[in-house]
């Protein structure tokens, strides 16, 4: 057979469609998503059909130009867009500039926000919760298959128009989104993460999150996974429950990938992961995995790490701390067992005073509460004298304890510290003297802690801290205008957020009143009070999650 007959490409050329690691080496790409069927079969990195950004040579001092690439900017001047080109589809990811911090904030009018990452939307973030505004992006999706080519031709088109300086930092620019992954970490950054954190500037979500989360891996994936279980909860379309499951199995997977390398098990984006996996169970409408095997898998993480040489000290680390603190101690008071980490220096950071601010050192105590449950339940060995005592020295704390000056200027934040305290000393009173409503120094604290929820507005991010003291409230709560106040507080803190956990934490605090009302009733107060809250539910072999 001559060679004029022989089918294939030379060496060198370069094919005009398919997956970039095919064009390179010359090849005809079957363009399969996400990887091409070339590359899995070779075992060679597939390098996607998205984004490249070109470098480009800065003019030397003496003013020549490089004539290498006269003809890429001759070409530049001849691509213009045409006018009516569609904008949100034609969108670009700005990378940030060696000055400019990775981390994008609220969007502003222009749709630019000002971390570097565009608004698809050209929105208001909050927007995104409005039902219409998210058929019509729904809407836009379903496009033809033309429009979509179209996009990606665009997008190199406006590459090759805006000439952007990069930071030469590999680790951010390594993969890029798909226009619907795009819109899920979008709607990660400037809606999910408000509504989990209680700081209404300086999010260490967005902070710390952001710039791990533009690389592929778990975290990426854990974050794609609890977007889009939020906004299958605003509209249950079908596409984003999928979305969801998808992103979740692909974030388990990573991540024990990655959790059988030493570095990789060692590092915040592995952390971040898992604790992400935990929160995102406040999201999903029923809970399928173990009660605790995040922070389960968080607590040998974070000991592996504190017994490391040297001990990092990163401010990420030091929020994840605190988030998986937080998670731990509410999980404690759920689950009736002792802190996973009961040193108070190992689990609190330098980050939590500001994080929690004046409900710190109720948190403190509450930790100590849960212990001293584990020892009343023989889980944790303690003389009867040492129980006494510690009930006395918890005792006394809370009686002692008071608000901060610097606190007490801000109402929101005093109201919830006065919350926390009050919803603490039920729990002291359930653990060691096992009473509740309709006990006098019960009701007392119920009154205390409903009344302070009640005036911190709906929309503050404080209430996002709400949930343990408004359900310890609430379910001691005997009068019937409490439990309503209860109710409709849960029911508006859903409609604000679309957080599915709030629904279950509702329909458990109705379960213990149920039970409650018929353990006593008012013809036996005695056996009402002593019917704890926990205690209802784990006979029904019911759970809840506090966070």
């Amino acid at each position: 057979m001559s060679s004029s007959n022989t089918v294939g490409r030379g060496k060198g050329k370069r094919c005009r469609s398919g997956c970039w690691t095919c064009r390179e080496a010359g090849y005809k790409c079957d363009e399969a998503k996400p990887f091409c069927g070339r590359c899995v079969r070779l075992k060679r990195p597939c390098q996607g059909y998205g984004l490249r950004l070109r470098w480009r040579h800065h003019k030397d001092s003496s003013g020549k130009e490089d004539l290498r690439f006269q003809h890429d900017d001759n070409r530049r001047e001849a691509a213009k867009p045409a006018a009516d080109s569609n904008e949100a589809q034609s969108a670009i990811i700005s990378p940030p500039t060696g000055n400019a911090a990775t981390t994008p904030n609220r969007s502003t009018s222009d749709g630019w926000m000002s971390g570097g990452i565009f608004s698809p939307d050209r929105r208001d973030p909050y927007t995104l919760l409005n039902p219409t505004s998210i058929q019509s992006q729904q809407g836009g999706n379903s496009r033809s298959n033309d429009l979509k080519d179209r996009q990606f031709d665009n997008i190199r088109e406006r590459e090759q128009l805006c000439g952007v300086s990069i930071l030469p930092g590999p680790s951010y620019w390594t993969w890029y989104f798909s226009l619907d992954d795009y819109h899920l970490f979008h709607h990660f950054i400037t809606v999910v993460s408000s509504f989990i954190s209680i700081k209404p500037t300086d999010n260490p979500f967005q902070k710390h999150f952001t710039s791990m989360a533009l690389q592929k891996g778990p975290l990426q994936s854990a974050i794609l996974s609890v977007a889009a279980s939020h906004l299958a909860a605003i509209l249950p379309y079908k596409d984003t429950e999928i979305a969801a499951r998808k992103h979740h199995r692909v974030a388990i997977q990573s991540l024990s990938m990655a959790l059988k390398h030493p570095a990789e098990r060692l590092s915040d984006a592995v952390l971040a992961t898992v604790l992400m996996l935990q929160v995102r169970r406040q999201f999903i409408g029923s809970v399928d995995e173990a009660d605790e095997c995040h922070l389960s898998a968080a607590r040998e993480l974070i000991c592996l790490r504190k017994r490391l040489p040297v001990a990092p000290t990163t401010p990420c680390f030091q929020f994840l701390l605190s988030l998986f603190s937080y998670h731990d101690i509410l999980g404690s008071i759920a689950h009736a067992r002792a802190p996973f980490i009961l040193d108070h220096e190992h689990r609190y950071s330098s980050t939590m005073a500001p994080l929690f601010d004046s409900a710190f050192d109720i948190l403190h105590i509450v930790s100590d509460i849960s212990s001293l449950q584990s020892m009343k339940s023989g889980a944790m060995n303690a003389s009867n004298e040492e129980v006494r005592s510690l009930i006395q020295i918890f005792e006394h704390k809370l009686e002692t304890w008071r608000l901060p000056h610097d606190a007490a200027e801000n109402i929101d934040l005093a109201n919830t510290a006065t919350a926390y305290h009050a919803a603490a000393s039920i729990y002291l009173f359930r653990v060691a003297y096992n009473i509740g409503s309709p006990h006098p120094r019960t009701l007392h604290r119920v009154r205390l802690c409903l009344d302070a929820i009640a005036n911190v507005p709906i929309t503050s991010p404080l209430v996002s801290m709400h949930v343990w003291p408004l359900f310890t409230g609430g379910c001691e709560a005997i009068d019937p205008q409490d439990r309503l106040f209860a109710v409709q507080r849960l029911k508006e803190m859903y409609a604000l957020r679309r957080i599915s956990s709030l629904i279950r934490v509702r329909e458990a605090m109705e379960t213990v009143w149920t039970c409650k009302d018929l353990q006593g009733g008012d013809s036996r107060p005695d056996l009402m009070a002593k019917l704890g809250c926990l205690e209802a539910l784990d006979q029904l072999g019911l759970g809840i999650e506090l966070v």
